[in-house]
């Protein structure tokens, strides 16, 4: 069970109920004057590793994200410098390009590690 106390913000309970009706949480918030309870469910085995996935999901979208934009910045500056040099240009982006696939698979293992540790703690 979770305590909402909304005595600084009486006028805000009634958004933050709604907000927590319309949300995917299937909870039902209980309101007792300027109080709002919410009942959480237990956390399933389920549930635990259908958040993981959701997590890692985003968070390695968010990681790729982060390097293509590194190997954007990375590729731009290398042309402009190498612009009189082809060939110059070209191993610099092949080597970007590794270091960039590196990298993902690097955050990759460690988002992975990290979610099968998640899902062995007893919550």
């Amino acid at each position: 069970m979770v305590m909402i106390n909304f005595q600084d913000n009486p006028s805000a309970i009634k958004a933050a109920k709604l907000a927590i009706q319309k949300s995917t949480l299937n909870v039902t918030p209980q309101q007792e004057g300027a109080v709002l309870y919410v009942n959480v469910p237990p956390m399933s085995k389920e549930r635990r590793e259908k958040m993981a996935a959701d997590a890692k999901g985003k968070i390695l979208n968010e990681y790729k994200k982060a390097v293509n934009e590194i190997y954007s910045k990375g590729d731009k500056k290398s042309s402009n410098e190498y612009s009189t040099r082809p060939d110059e240009a070209k191993k610099t982006r092949e080597t970007l390009l590794n270091m960039k696939h590196a990298a993902e698979q690097r955050g990759n293992y460690l988002i992975e590690e990290r979610r099968k540790q998640l899902l062995q703690q007893v919550v």
